[in-house]
């Protein structure tokens, strides 16, 4: 039994590490998407940063990142 539960905690950690790494987007990165034309003429996928509340959920404050009302 206490192998299974190794296995597990072990895999729970190694996704909790991959979250981790992956949860940032550098500045530098959203900059360059908030660029006009950075995919192709006339698109424009991300916008300026909107502002969230203090409370905001995580995908609020995503939305607000990539300039989307919440």
């Amino acid at each position: 039994m206490g192998e299974i539960t190794g296995r597990y905690r072990r895999r729970a950690e190694t996704v909790e590490r991959l979250l981790a790494s992956t949860s940032s987007i550098p500045p530098e990165t959203m900059e360059k998407y908030r660029t006009p034309d950075a995919f192709g003429p006339g698109i424009e996928v991300f916008g300026p940063e909107v502002p969230v509340p203090a409370g905001a959920t995580p995908q609020e404050r995503l939305l607000g990142l990539i300039g989307r009302w919440p």
